[in-house]
């Protein structure tokens, strides 16, 4: 679909808040990943959307097993987060046709390695994220109508 037959967003969201209003289900989304060892710790995951695959792969360090070929599990679940946010907070603000876009997301941690590794005393996971959301003027907008828009 070209960008000229491609209906507003606007429009596209209200069809679709409209199309679940009248059918729940059509808002329950089922997505999947089938993940499979490829080599050692060396993995890769594939999945069909928009009627084409896809496929992304993830190693280790070599000290953990892995030989590098790709970025860790941890780097695609930081990313995940990363494109979620960017993406609703994007769609919101074109929808709403606000004088913004979004700028940037970055994520971070803390990993504490002993976890993985069962070392006594030591978390098995991270004990928290942050995510940093830039949002930008996109069009020399007055900076408090910029807050508003950005706010929900």
């Amino acid at each position: 679909m070209s960008n000229a037959q491609r209906p507003s967003i606007a429009t596209g969201m209200n069809d679709l808040r409209s199309a679940i209003a009248r059918d729940p289900r059509r808002g329950i989304m089922r997505p999947w990943i089938s993940a499979r060892v490829v080599d050692g710790v060396h993995g890769a995951a594939e999945f069909e959307q928009y009627g084409r695959r896809f496929r992304f792969d993830c190693d280790e360090a070599h000290e953990r097993g892995g030989s590098e070929a790709g970025p860790s599990p941890m780097r695609y679940f930081l990313a995940s987060i990363a494109f979620c946010a960017q993406g609703w907070i994007a769609k919101s603000l074109l929808e709403r046709g606000a004088p913004a876009r979004v700028g940037g997301v970055d994520v971070r941690t803390i990993l504490d390695m002993g976890g993985e590794l069962g070392v006594p005393g030591t978390s098995i996971h991270p004990p928290w994220f942050v995510v940093d959301v830039r949002i930008e003027d996109a069009r020399g907008a007055d900076p408090d109508a910029l807050v508003l828009a950005v706010q929900y």
